[in-house]
């Protein structure tokens, strides 16, 4: 089903001189999860679910300083809540 959408949007929607570089990649991780080989693309661990926990904490921690809600509790709540995500 993703390599359809994925073809389909490549062909339909852009032209060769606009593609988006990384589609396939995306589509290939989300086919990958969807299958359920249950190996994380990009650390190659073991996962339970269609998504790493560790790998996700780690790309949420390194943004945390690139955004702000403008109170500091709400600001940490947020953190904490992302970082301690047990599944999506």
């Amino acid at each position: 089903m993703v390599d359809d959408v994925s073809t389909g949007l490549v062909t339909k929607t852009l032209s060769p001189s606009h593609p988006i570089p990384k589609w396939k990649t995306i589509c290939r991780r989300i086919k990958r999860a969807a299958d359920g080989d249950g190996k994380c693309p990009e650390c190659e661990k073991p996962r339970v679910s269609y998504w790493c926990q560790q790998c996700e904490s780690k790309r949420l921690r390194r943004k945390f300083n690139e955004w702000t809600s403008g109170n500091e509790n709400i600001d940490k709540f947020l953190q904490s809540t992302q970082f301690n995500a047990p599944r999506h």
